[in-house]
């Protein structure tokens, strides 16, 4: 776990001191880059060759950074949004780090139950968002898919984290780039891969998406926005690059909302086990709370010592609990919590996602001719 501060920045010496660790380890992380990059090559190749065509179409869902940009809350509209148009989707995810290793994969939720899966929290978050959606947990997302086919009848696949995975191939290729930090860091043209970087391919990448979507918009001015549109479009070519803003609720631990203006000028403690804790706890400080980041690993799996910590957190700076969707999927299930007065101070953040106006019909038209046709 970690633990972070809103004090004022670090000393100048903690600052150089952080300046000469960089410069010592660049050559080591570009080497490693570059190993990355070989073995990314070597893995796309291979399992390229022996790619499977479903029977259904595919859309995929997927980044091109390590961390989290909103593909979750994409994949809940991408879902939504098929059903509105008539498709009967069904969702395919592999499971984080390889939650499930077996060659045989589960379906998670047919709709009406649920598989127990510690740790799973964004299958579970998916299967609560999307009632009457099979989920097919598993590393092998083809069996995932036969099996659901066979059982449920849907009219598409939805692949979950699919930009990287090439034993299927995808009749929409979807991206999401995160609009405050659309290369992970890396300035445009540098493509510092992971561990130098973020970024999980090159910016060349980008030419096999047929739709981008550029995520968490309403953080620039339409200025910034347009600039980094045209940036982006030069990579993907003739795919589209569309624009989209997230829109956070607040709800209380019995699923009541409440609005955010009760946060202003507010101690919050930011739980988080996420990948991108920076987003969620700017969010919180944009709408004027004053906020004590405590952070965990991604997707974190608690125990009764972290609600001790965040209790003892919250009554030191007598400060509401704000925690992410994902997080409290996984925290109420906790005996721990049953009477605890954390209960009693506690606000789920609920982020969605839409496409700003003027980009909803090419949204909407990418997704129709995805489900008239197949790969």
């Amino acid at each position: 776990m970690i633990f972070t501060s809103n004090a004022p920045g670090a000393s100048p010496g903690c600052k150089v001191g952080l300046g000469l660790t960089q410069l010592f380890m660049t050559p080591f992380l570009a080497a490693f880059s570059v190993l990355y990059r070989i073995g990314l090559a070597f893995d796309k190749t291979i399992r390229s060759l022996f790619a499977s065509t479903l029977s259904l179409p595919v859309i995929s869902i997927g980044n091109l950074t390590w961390g989290g940009t909103g593909k979750t809350p994409l994949v809940l509209k991408t879902v939504h949004d098929i059903q509105t148009l008539g498709g009967k989707p069904a969702i395919l995810t592999r499971g984080y780090a390889g939650l499930l290793k077996s060659s045989n994969p589960i379906v998670y939720s047919d709709g009406s139950q649920k598989s127990h899966m510690n740790g799973a929290d964004e299958p579970r978050l998916l299967a609560d968002k999307c009632p009457g959606v099979p989920i097919g947990v598993g590393a092998n997302r083809r069996k995932s898919a036969k099996r659901i086919e066979a059982s449920f009848h849907p009219s598409v696949f939805v692949l979950d984290d699919g930009f990287q995975h090439w034993p299927i191939k995808r009749t929409l290729d979807i991206v999401c780039i995160d609009a405050t930090d659309p290369f992970g860091g890396t300035p445009v043209g540098g493509n510092h891969l992971i561990p130098w970087g973020r970024l999980r391919e090159p910016l060349s990448a980008l030419s096999r998406a047929h739709v981008v979507v550029l995520t968490r918009t309403e953080l620039l001015n339409p200025e910034e926005t347009e600039t980094l549109r045209k940036s982006v479009k030069k990579w993907v070519g003739t795919g589209h690059v569309l624009t989209s803003r997230f829109i956070t609720r607040f709800f209380d631990s019995a699923g009541h909302p409440v609005e955010a203006e009760t946060l202003r000028s507010k101690n919050i403690v930011a739980v988080s086990g996420i990948g991108n804790p920076n987003a969620f706890e700017n969010g919180l400080r944009r709408m004027g709370g004053l906020v004590l980041p405590m952070r965990f690993s991604d997707h974190q799996t608690y125990t009764s010592q972290h609600i001790e910590r965040i209790e003892a957190q919250a009554e030191n700076a007598s400060a509401t609990v704000v925690t992410t969707e994902k997080d409290w999927i996984k925290l109420k299930t906790m005996e721990r919590l049953t009477g605890s007065p954390l209960m009693k101070k506690l606000l789920i953040s609920r982020v969605g996602i839409e496409m700003n106006p003027h980009d909803e019909h090419a949204w909407t038209q990418a997704l129709q001719r995805a489900l008239k046709n197949p790969v």
